[in-house]
């Protein structure tokens, strides 16, 4: 990590302990992917465990990490740019979607807690920063999938 980073990190830091906030990956596709593969005696993509139950940051009070742990919080989920599901697109492995499916693009999905409404880019930031490209959040009215 660079010095310019670490220190933008520390700033992040700081900044979430007086407006605290919190999130929990609820769905890893990427894992749903392989564990396809696997069944279906394809060879999977990674080893990776999965990450689902992960949460953050760090500095999330148990309040918001107990709120979370209960379903509470606005749904959101990463996306890539269908890299994850474009993989090996010449003989379409288990678990992937095509582009016009729903979870076309979508690697995590979670729920975030943030009282203030100041953090709705963390969960790509402090999570998805190299694994996605962008994030959506569902609209409660209309349950539709919208980015910011």
């Amino acid at each position: 990590m660079s010095v310019a980073m670490w220190m933008i990190e520390q700033e992040r830091h700081v900044e979430s302990l007086a407006h605290p906030y919190g999130w929990i990956i609820t769905r890893d596709r990427n894992h749903e992917i392989n564990e396809a593969c696997r069944a279906a005696g394809v060879e999977p993509l990674d080893d990776d465990d999965s990450e689902v139950g992960t949460t953050g940051p760090r500095s999330m009070p148990d309040g918001i990490a107990e709120r979370l742990k209960a379903g509470d919080g606005v749904e959101f989920r990463l996306l890539d740019e269908g890299d994850l599901d474009d993989y090996g697109d010449a003989e379409r492995r288990p678990g992937c979607a095509a582009e016009d499916h729903p979870d076309y693009q979508v690697v995590f999905e979670g729920r975030l807690v943030d009282p203030e409404g100041e953090w709705d880019f963390a969960p790509l930031n402090d999570f998805g920063a190299y694994r996605a490209v962008g994030i959506q959040y569902r609209d409660e009215r209309s349950g539709e999938w919208r980015y910011l």
